[in-house]
């Protein structure tokens, strides 16, 4: 009984890590493509800024 307690235990703690595993990664993965895109949002503004500049002009 002591050993299946155990190795159910263990296989528990298995999945528990990949599942730790898999959400660092899609964690990772979302937070690479959010440096992108803020960096393409802040191109957008500027060449917005940039446009006001030559109408005020």
């Amino acid at each position: 009984m002591q050993q299946k307690m155990s190795c159910i235990f263990l296989l528990q703690k298995g999945i528990m890590m990949r599942m730790l595993t898999i959400t660092i990664a899609f964690i990772a993965a979302f937070g690479l493509s959010a440096c992108n895109t803020m960096q393409g949002l802040g191109k957008d503004v500027q060449s917005g800024g940039e446009a006001l500049e030559k109408q005020a002009k």
